[in-house]
């Protein structure tokens, strides 16, 4: 047990080195070169009842005066795979955030795993949200009664736990407002590493149309085949030598010729199974699948074993329908190559089509007059060729500035915009009643035209709208992706 302990523990800190690069000397010096001055950075530690304290980061550009009367804020929860990184390896995104928006930017440096296992970082960071609720916002300085707008912004780690969050808030704080809305950047929202999709996910990613696949399509899938790689198989075409076949075939008996002989293969036949995006892109330098295994472990502990299908506070995706449909206005910012990628499209899925089935079912009994477009309800994004990580790398990369900038967009719309009211079921006379997320099975929920889960198009010149992929594009890469190398054809 000593030799294991040991070899996990120096699994940690090895992880920690890598997702930490930014904490270097030198990469810290080029970053504060790029980003922008605040007037406002400060460390505040908060206590908390039965537990050790949290550490919290104020980020604001503007006077202590303006500090105190603000009504408005974002709180950044930060990824590192559950167990590495702090805010101050993001501030190029919380510093451009605050500088922008002109609101205070909090950002917790919630308690890493292993020493702190699931759930104490969730835990953690619902104890802080309930403490600037409540207190409307005095726990971090300010002074006023005003109640508070606040904007949720996650990334990969961070995005499961921001999403985490709202479920819990919905679950169990019935009395407590939830966010105004809330931005996820590459989420890791299923922790359950499997290898094949589900019928239902795949339903998601293959309804906007049903088309063959072209000859340009299966070709591709075929040179894919033939890559040098020692563990490559076998194409569906190939054939053994006659002369080995002459040497080393048995002839067998007319009559077990009769019986054996094989059934005559469908031309252009397809398996019906898909590849996740884990598995699709397991060779991405940035998130390796033994990264992935090696974080989950970590975070789980050594004395948990959750039911990954169905403790959603530990995989978000797995959620009920009906606390999805409450959920507050939702963006979604994703690489095209991410291994991740799979967690953010289905979740637009099923936000989506949980909310559609909330407006109609009471539009059905006549219980709300509320007509809304579906963009009112979640926004999505992909970019091309992107992996896992980008928001650690705007000094470097100028797309990742782009993305940065973005996401503010996305909050100053939802600081801004408090006119919607998102269509759940807040008016039923009786609230959601949840069981234990280990004791019950939530379906995904139907399915949707995947053509509902992106943006409309939007034409422009600059790289950013070159560098944004467009829906079509989006959809057939992604289909492509998930079938690539289980598509055959007879020789």
């Amino acid at each position: 047990m000593l030799n294991l302990y040991q070899f996990t523990h120096r699994t940690a800190e090895q992880l920690r080195v890598s997702l930490a690069k930014v904490s270097s000397p030198y990469l810290k010096f080029f970053v504060g070169l790029s980003k922008p001055r605040l007037k406002i950075k400060r460390k505040i530690v908060i206590p908390r009842n039965s537990a050790e304290p949290s550490e919290v980061w104020i980020y604001f550009n503007g006077s202590e005066e303006e500090l105190k009367f603000q009504r408005k804020l974002v709180f950044f929860i930060h990824g590192g795979g559950f167990i590495s990184t702090n805010p101050e390896c993001y501030e190029e995104v919380t510093f451009a955030w605050a500088s922008e928006l002109n609101v205070p930017v909090v950002a917790i440096n919630y308690k890493k795993a292993p020493e702190y296992p699931f759930p104490y970082a969730l835990y953690e960071c619902r104890d802080l949200y309930l403490e600037i609720v409540k207190t409307n916002g005095a726990i971090i300085g300010f002074e006023h009664s005003q109640p508070l707008t606040i904007a949720f912004a996650g990334d990969s780690a961070g995005g499961n736990l921001a999403t985490s969050l709202i479920i819990l808030l919905l679950t169990e704080h019935l009395d407590i407002p939830i966010p105004a809305g809330l931005v996820l950047v590459y989420p890791a929202l299923d922790l359950n590493l499997t290898c094949w999709m589900t019928n239902e996910n795949m339903c998601l990613l293959r309804q906007e149309s049903v088309r063959d696949v072209s000859d340009a399509v299966i070709d591709s899938k075929l040179n894919y085949e033939k890559r040098k790689s020692v563990l490559q198989p076998y194409s569906d075409n190939y054939s053994p030598r006659k002369s080995l076949v002459k040497i080393f075939q048995t002839p067998p008996p007319k009559e077990a010729e009769k019986c054996f002989s094989p059934t005559p293969r469908m031309k252009n036949a397809r398996t019906k199974l898909a590849m996740t995006s884990r598995v699709s892109f397991f060779q991405d330098r940035i998130l390796s699948p033994e990264m992935l295994r090696a974080m989950v472990l970590l975070y789980v502990g050594p004395q948990n074993r959750p039911n990954f299908e169905t403790d959603y506070l530990l995989c978000p995706l797995r959620a009920p329908t009906e606390v999805l449909a409450k959920f507050p206005k939702t963006y979604l910012l994703c690489g095209e190559k991410d291994a991740m990628v799979d967690d953010t499209v289905l979740l637009a899925g099923r936000i989506r089509e949980a909310k559609r089935a909330a407006l109609n079912r009471r539009q059905n009994l006549q219980m709300t007059s509320l007509s809304s477009s579906e963009n009112d309800w979640i926004e999505i994004v992909l970019l091309r060729g992107v992996s896992h990580g980008f928001f650690q790398m705007a000094f470097i990369l100028p797309e990742a500035k782009k993305a940065i900038s973005k996401c503010r967009g996305w909050l100053k719309e939802i600081l801004d915009d408090q006119s919607f009211i998102s269509p759940s079921f807040e008016d039923d006379d009786e609230p959601v009643e949840m069981k234990s997320s280990n004791s019950l099975l939530f379906p995904m929920g139907p399915t949707l035209p995947i053509s509902a889960m992106i943006p409309q198009n939007k034409e422009g010149h600059d790289t950013w709208e070159r560098f944004v992929m467009q829906e079509s594009d989006l959809l057939n890469r992604r289909r492509e992706g998930v079938m690539r190398g289980l598509q055959f054809t007879e020789s």
